[in-house]
């Protein structure tokens, strides 16, 4: 665990979603086959869950009173109401706090960039997944980095069916810069009561294994391309990257 706390540390020291010049030369078979897909892309994590999964896995509960008091219910009420709103609302919050499944994954919107479709290795490449990639959440003045473990491994998206292909390099043409939307569910492992500055900013880091990985056209509905976790067999030693 300490390992983990020092790598998420350095990450968030060296800096955010970095663009690197590198391409993977191998395939990694972590890519289905689903054929295209019309459907809403799944709801991302709000931060108040993020903020309740931070304080679960480092023991120190949230200042639930504060989080009442910030609530329009709580503002708008009297202050003969508001003693009443705040307890139940802080009845409420610990109990969903203390019921919360904590290895339930984290679910994030990012933007990927993609490089051209590699002929050779049957896939596109995320250009922009670095071994700096943290994933930003702020709720109620505090900001969390969900740091996601081995990003590196997962910079392959690997599909030999044409109509997926098709149906990327299409979605591609219609936007600017080689940009699509992307889901990734991230599994909470560990978290840092050590919050690293950045920006001006302090970040409490929570550590996240990469799980389910869902690209998607540019207006959030059809589903182009998603890896299987349970069918992911990648090979570190086949991902050679070059300059």
């Amino acid at each position: 665990m300490k390992k983990i706390i020092r790598i998420m540390i350095l990450v968030l020291c060296c800096g955010v979603c970095g663009l690197p010049s590198s391409r993977a030369r191998a395939q990694d078979d972590s890519g289905i086959s689903m054929g295209i897909q019309v459907m809403n892309e799944p709801m991302v994590t709000d931060g108040a869950t993020v903020a309740m999964v931070f304080g679960r896995l480092t023991g120190q509960e949230p200042d639930f009173s504060s989080w009442v008091e910030q609530m329009p219910e709580y503002q708008n009420a009297t202050p003969f109401e508001q003693s009443s709103i705040e307890t139940n609302k802080i009845h409420d919050l610990r109990n969903t706090y203390y019921t919360l499944d904590i290895t339930a994954p984290l679910i994030v919107k990012t933007q990927v960039k993609l490089t051209p479709y590699d002929t050779t290795n049957h896939g596109f490449f995320v250009s922009n997944f670095t071994r700096f990639t943290f994933f930003p959440v702020q709720y109620e003045g505090k900001f969390y980095a969900i740091v996601p473990q081995g990003i590196m491994d997962k910079q392959f998206l690997a599909t030999s069916d044409a109509t997926v292909v098709g149906a990327i390099e299409q979605a591609l043409a219609n936007t600017k810069d080689d940009i699509l939307p992307m889901m990734l569910y991230l599994k909470p492992v560990t978290a840092s009561l050590h919050p690293v500055s950045i920006g001006g900013k302090q970040y409490w880091p929570i550590a996240a294994d990469v799980g389910k990985m869902m690209l998607f056209t540019s207006d959030d509905q059809t589903l182009l391309w998603k890896s299987d976790a349970d069918k992911d067999k990648t090979n570190q030693n086949l991902l050679n990257l070059y300059q």
